[in-house]
């Protein structure tokens, strides 16, 4: 009779490896109450393309503006996300001290600043960045930095003269035509103090008519705009001043107030302003307004890295050192991690197992662009509804007919278990009064005596009548347990290790 436990459990084995392969992954997440995952890596460069070094992605996710080492220059180049040709916009020497160009045959040049950043419109419409231009006089040259405009299809639109001092941050506002650029405007002689002063402040930029003007200004040594806060209406910015670093938010109008709480490292702020990633070692949620904080993650070898472009995800880096079997080589790379802005369950999925330089994402994170090993990708993401594991990993709810296939693959298992204790212990049924902690070392799920997504339980132990399985008559009529979730049926666990949904 013992022989025969051995078949019916590999018989069962079947169904729960089925079960097993929907365990919840790393590459989806919850969000609200549907899952969001990867559904495809696709990379957009080849190495014969060249190293990428960053890639910016529109808001609407349909273009990518990136910068490629080619031969020594850094090209700043576009394509679209899908298909689509590749147009390069720019360049630039990747070597500083590389001796300048000689003077074209038409006495001028564009040439990318290669410390730039890009920036989007909202709209996806045009987006900017700062290049140099040079124009030979014979022997002298003159040279001038700029903003450059150009539309999300390559065509040129607008070059504006940049302030004197450096550019340290430029952002669109609500209306995707007007570019606010913080910067060093200029630097005097005081004439009483013998110091020399630096006036730094925000110039708005009309980057359809090129028309400029100085929003606000201020004596200190640095401004970074942080983003737009009150709908759009004001700028969030940090003043590094004489007494040190402080919060200042300008309104559009150039009043401005100074705003309490301590002052915030650039990119940090969410483009709301509502909240900032903070911490050298993991990441916490500061409220902006409360300066509440909260722990998001607490792990050590996690990094912020970068906003999502609606301030409802965050993009994190996160490094673990891999060593081989023989301790002789190790290598410690990164991974990309998504998260939400608040703590829970299945609140953040990975992007990319090996990547390296700054990614970017589109509004709502359905794509993000990310460099590995010196290419670039575009991960594209997808809503979807939960599957039943991920729903009680989440604790979401389940519907009955849900409750009643997770109870039946737990009446099953209940019943795998018992059989196995049974062919250890000599064909011996498990103990009534302890069933739960004999069948644990057999159970792949200890939660199977529970009602799904609760602490309650649903399990009741049926007396078969014998102390053995082999005194049981009619297995296959004989119930030894059932599940009951409150509903008008239960679960019957019979001791040939089938189950029945039968009404109460």
């Amino acid at each position: 009779m013992r022989l025969s436990y051995p078949l019916i459990v590999l018989a069962l084995l079947p169904a729960f490896r089925c079960e097993a392969a929907q365990d919840v992954g790393i590459r989806s997440m919850l969000v609200g109450t549907q899952i969001l995952e990867v559904g495809d890596n696709r990379q957009i460069t080849l190495k014969s393309d060249g190293a990428v070094t960053g890639a910016e992605i529109s808001p609407d996710g349909r273009y990518l503006v990136y910068g490629v080492d080619s031969n020594g220059r850094l090209e700043l180049r576009l394509t679209k996300s899908v298909g689509g040709a590749t147009a390069t916009l720019m360049d630039a020497p990747l070597d500083y001290d590389a001796p300048p160009m000689p003077p074209p045959p038409g006495g001028e040049t564009w040439e990318l600043d290669a410390d730039t950043d890009v920036c989007w419109s909202p709209d996806s419409s045009r987006f900017a960045f700062r290049a140099i231009h040079r124009a030979w006089d014979g022997d002298q040259v003159a040279e001038k930095r700029y903003i450059v405009v150009f539309a999300a299809r390559g065509s040129f639109l607008k070059s504006i003269p940049a302030p004197d001092g450096s550019v340290s941050a430029m952002v669109f506002g609500p209306d995707s035509r007007t570019l606010y650029v913080g910067a060093r405007l200029a630097d005097r002689d005081n004439a009483e103090s013998g110091l020399r002063t630096r006036t730094v402040g925000i110039q708005s930029i009309d980057t359809t008519t090129g028309t400029v003007q100085t929003v606000y200004s201020c004596d200190a040594h640095d401004i970074w705009i942080l983003g737009l806060c009150d709908g759009g209406r004001s700028m969030l910015c940090t003043i590094l001043a004489k007494a040190g670093r402080h919060l200042r938010k300008v309104a559009l109008d150039g009043s401005a107030e100074d705003v309490a709480g301590d002052p915030i490292e650039p990119g940090r702020c969410s483009p709301d302003c509502a909240l900032a990633a903070v911490g050298d070692t993991g990441i916490s949620m500061r409220n902006m307004a409360t300066q509440e904080k909260t722990v998001l993650i607490a792990d050590p070898q996690v990094q912020f890295v970068r906003w999502s472009q609606d301030g409802k995800m965050l993009l994190y880096r996160q490094s673990e050192k891999v060593t081989d079997a023989a301790n002789q080589r190790s290598e410690q790379p990164n991974s990309l991690w998504l998260s939400l802005t608040k703590p829970g369950k299945l609140n953040n999925m990975c992007i990319a197992l090996d990547y390296e330089g700054d990614p970017s994402c589109s509004r709502e994170c359905r794509k993000i662009a990310y460099v590995s090993q010196g290419q670039l990708y575009v991960a594209e993401l997808s809503m979807r509804e939960p599957t039943v594991p991920e729903k009680l990993a989440a604790g979401l709810p389940l519907t009955e007919d849900e409750t009643k296939q997770v109870l039946a693959t737990n009446g099953k298992q209940i019943a795998l278990g018992m059989l196995m204790y049974s062919a250890d212990n000599d064909g011996s049924l498990p103990p009534a009064d302890s069933l739960a902690g004999a069948l644990y070392a057999y159970l792949r799920d200890k939660n199977v005596f529970l009602r799904p997504g609760s602490q309650d339980n649903a399990f009741t132990y049926l007396d078969p009548g014998a102390n053995k399985w082999s005194d049981i008559e009619r297995p296959s009529e004989t119930p030894i347990g059932q599940l009951d979730a409150g509903f008008r049926w239960v679960v019957v666990i019979y001791a040939d290790g089938h189950v029945s949904i039968v009404p109460r």
